[in-house]
């Protein structure tokens, strides 16, 4: 069944914060993301909701804008990396707006799609894969590479990579004893 991209700021079936357009516009600028551009537009989206449903699994600062939200963001209480909000303020001068989804969070969840294909570290496997092509669940096809090339990773799987958490970093909770709320 082919995936609609749903991308409704607090909508109760958005399942994507990046369009495919945005997501083909912002990798095709970047280094080690020909994997994701040649893939078949289908298993794009796949690769970027499936993202999506993972950068949801985190626990971030502030609250869901509405309570049937489907996704996490946008939030209530929560400012931009510099501590600015947008201009468009929420309950307090220093919050983004209740529609505004951080530039940061849309671009983890197009690298981590990208990536997602390249190594698939969601995959149980991930840290001894066979190096070869592959078909999961939903149809996202993924291509695991030799430890020599760089694809292969002690990481556990389903850690989100490097890169993408140092961009969702500031917006993630603290353990710091913070009430937490969904």
């Amino acid at each position: 069944m082919p995936v609609t991209i749903i991308t409704t700021p607090s909508g109760e079936t958005s399942n994507s914060y990046a369009t495919l357009a945005e997501a083909i516009s912002f990798l095709s600028e970047l280094l080690y993301t020909d994997a994701f551009l040649a893939e078949d537009e289908e298993t794009q989206k796949r690769a970027l909701v499936l993202m999506c449903q993972r950068l949801s699994e985190e626990r971030y600062k502030g609250v869901r804008t509405v309570r049937a939200q489907r996704l996490p963001w946008p939030r209530f209480g929560v400012s931009d990396i510099d501590g600015y909000s947008d201009g468009d303020y929420g309950l307090y001068n220093d919050e983004l707006a209740s529609t505004t989804v951080p530039r940061a969070i849309k671009e983890a969840q197009m690298l981590g799609a990208a990536q997602l294909i390249e190594t698939n570290f969601l995959a149980e496997n991930f840290s001894t894969a066979d190096y070869e092509k592959v078909e999961l669940p939903g149809g996202l096809k993924v291509t695991y590479k030799d430890g020599a090339s760089g694809g292969a990773s002690t990481a556990a799987p389903g850690a989100l990579p490097a890169d993408v958490r140092r961009l969702i970093a500031p917006y993630l909770l603290e353990a710091t004893g913070e009430l937490l709320r969904a």
